[in-house]
């Protein structure tokens, strides 16, 4: 073909003709008038990939709709060491992929052809990336909106992975992948509208909960154990239990539910903070905060798997294996005096200011919930030396557990006792038949960047992310709804 300029007809039974141009080195292909990869495709999957942050780790691709391939070049320019998976419907565009935008690239992407719907629940592998690009003429494939291919690709795109859509002009697309996917992003290159999809719980502000999940703090009975020290009431009723306080003339409510608290009559004055989980809305008397009062981030994990360490990362399954090869070292129970004394040789705590504050709020969890905090440590076999320690807080009935304080001595890190820890609260929280372990608070934006590095220890353990909106407020006059 010409360099300068070339045009070729080509026939295709699937998709009818296939015009192939070429201007100044350039490849344009277009069927029916719409182009199928140009210049313009390949600068529009360019912004979209943009769209994905930096520290997204993308090893694994799956595309939809191959095209002639333009898209494939700009992956491995944005992610070189990606193994990329491409469907295409007709070989005969498979064909022209190879001849054109294929033929540039170092490595060959595996190019499987057929209906995708057919190809789909063959492939055995998880993706941290999928692009979809299935387009008839100017309207995307009715494919698109099929709900097996839809729950395929839930099934497909690893927990923290990446799905980008590209529909055109039909966004109407978008309120269907909305129920499968959490929305992070709908943006425009020129006239197509696109959009970054992820999977519920990686920290989207909005994302429903699983069904079966409860907060433990609207437990009952939690909440009767926490206000032992008789400063605080219980108020609320069920759904949305919360807790009354006051400091001096000042009389507060807190809840902590996405139901609406239902605001019973008192004598004083006060202050009614609602923390909704996953509800957006703002009902009729409340007043949306413009701060944050509560955590913005947690994190829990669900016990579904016999095997629960299929659902961790591949580092936290790496450092499992590590600590269980180990016969220098073993997990054990003791009573909370024995746990404290070895967590205040911790100089890291004392640097920050919150050994004191944790050996405390210890103390009173102990005084609270007695036997439902269990402390464990890690420590070698033959001198009894501690390597590190972990507290947990069991809430038998909300069938989970807290994690509470946990701590490592420099020998612990290296030997992988945080991992062996956890994996030992995996263990005794199973034999309980929990069914959530709450990580409790995890970094977000506005927080010290001092808890980053334990955020991201957290976050290894098949972690399902909880973003809080801002909590809403109202003032209640004494005696009155």
């Amino acid at each position: 073909m010409s360099w300068l300029y070339h045009k070729q007809i080509i026939n295709s039974e699937l998709v009818g003709k296939i015009i192939v141009r070429r201007y100044l080195g350039y490849w344009e292909i277009s069927v029916g008038g719409c182009y199928q990869t140009a210049f313009y495709t390949i600068r529009m999957w360019h912004k979209a990939l943009k769209r994905l942050p930096k520290k997204a780790n993308i090893k694994n691709v799956l595309i939809l709709g191959l095209g002639a391939g333009g898209n494939i070049f700009q992956l491995y320019k944005k992610f070189p060491y990606c193994q990329i998976t491409a469907i295409e419907f007709d070989p005969v565009m498979a064909e022209i992929a190879q001849k054109t935008f294929l033929s540039k690239v170092k490595r060959q992407p595996r190019i499987i052809l057929g209906n995708v719907l057919e190809i789909l629940p063959g492939l055995n592998e998880k993706y941290d990336l999928i692009l979809i690009d299935l387009f008839v003429g100017k309207k995307p494939s009715q494919v698109v909106i099929n709900d097996i291919l839809i729950s395929r690709l839930q099934q497909l795109l690893q927990f923290s992975g990446y799905l980008l859509l590209n529909v055109f002009g039909n966004t109407e697309i978008f309120e269907i992948y909305n129920k499968y996917f959490s929305n992070w992003e709908i943006f425009k290159y020129r006239i197509n509208k696109l959009a970054l999809y992820r999977h519920f719980g990686n920290g989207q502000v909005g994302d429903p909960l699983p069904i079966n999940y409860l907060s433990y703090k609207q437990c009952k009975e939690y909440l009767a154990r926490e206000i032992s020290d008789k400063k605080r009431e219980l108020v609320g009723l069920p759904h949305c239990y919360g807790l009354r306080w006051h400091h001096g003339p000042w009389h507060f409510e807190g809840y902590i539910s996405d139901a609406e608290p239902i605001i019973a009559p008192y004598a004083q004055n006060r202050l009614i903070i609602w923390q909704p989980i996953s509800r957006l809305d703002c009902p009729k008397g409340w007043h949306r905060s413009w701060i944050q009062m509560n955590p913005r981030k947690t994190g829990f994990a669900e016990l579904n798997l016999i095997d629960y360490w299929q659902n961790w990362n591949k580092n936290a399954q790496r450092q499992r294996q590590k600590w269980l090869k180990n016969n220098e070292y073993e997990i054990m129970e003791v009573d909370t005096d024995e746990f404290i004394k070895s967590y205040s040789g911790i100089k890291k705590a004392a640097l920050l200011g919150l050994k004191s504050a944790f050996i405390k709020i210890l103390k009173e969890a102990k005084a609270q919930h007695n036997d439902y905090l269990h402390c464990y440590i890690a420590r070698r076999k033959d001198n009894k030396i501690i390597v590190g320690g972990l507290a947990v807080l069991d809430i038998p009935e909300a069938s989970q557990s807290h994690h509470f304080i946990s701590y490592l001595y420099p020998e612990g890190e290296k030997q992988g006792a945080g991992t062996g820890l956890i994996d030992h609260w995996f263990i005794q929280a199973i034999k309980q038949n929990y069914k959530f372990l709450d990580f409790g608070n995890f970094w977000a934006l506005g927080n010290s960047r001092a808890w980053q590095g334990f955020s991201r220890f957290k976050g290894q353990f098949g972690t399902h992310y909880i973003a809080y909106p801002f909590p809403l407020m109202r003032w209640v006059r004494k005696n009155k709804k």
